[in-house]
């Protein structure tokens, strides 16, 4: 499914522009390994939208929502092609108050870096993930090390898996039972 993403395609990313730790192709891995073809995704930081951009490409069938506090009008320009993609403008935080626990298949949390943040979006979002379903997010990696430790402190254990954008997935066990 990786041809179906063209590299070059300005409007879905700008190689040079991106250090190794955020190349859509680890994203795209990522996507092809944790996220389903049907379902519901919440990502939480929409930034420019590439990332999102490409998920709606490759998961045409999949219920996106994106929430940001702001969304720049590059990232609305990028996702407005997508009828899969809804935009919320609001904090993440609060709008985890509108979903049920158990609702989603998929959450990525891409938002503030520091700790506290990490934790807070993982304490109120992680319930929000079916069993069998996938928390996930960005930024797993060496510059951003307190994202690593509010990961790993909150399930008690390193990720199920780290891709090479720095994307992280954590399984949630079904029926109660280890990762």
């Amino acid at each position: 499914m990786k041809s179906d993403i063209d590299p070059l395609e300005p409007r879905m990313w700008e190689i040079d522009q991106f250090p190794a730790h955020n190349q859509l192709s680890g994203f795209i891995d990522f996507v092809e390994s944790e996220v389903p073809e049907k379902g519901k995704y919440v990502e939480l930081g929409t930034f420019r939208g590439v990332s999102c951009a490409a998920l709606a490409k490759l998961r045409p069938d999949l219920e996106i929502i994106t929430i940001d506090r702001m969304v720049n009008p590059e990232a609305a320009s990028r996702l407005s092609p997508f009828s899969n993609v809804t935009v919320q403008i609001c904090d993440a935080l609060d709008f985890a108050g509108t979903i049920s626990d158990g609702e989603i298949d998929v959450v990525y949390i891409d938002t503030d870096h520091d700790y506290s943040s990490v934790w807070e979006s993982l304490a109120k979002w992680a319930p929000k993930v079916v069993p069998g379903g996938v928390v996930a997010g960005h930024d797993y990696w060496k510059e951003f090390q307190e994202v690593i430790w509010a990961v790993t402190d909150f399930f008690q254990n390193p990720p199920t898996r780290v891709y090479a954008d720095s994307s992280w997935a954590w399984h949630v066990p079904e029926n109660n039972e280890a990762q």
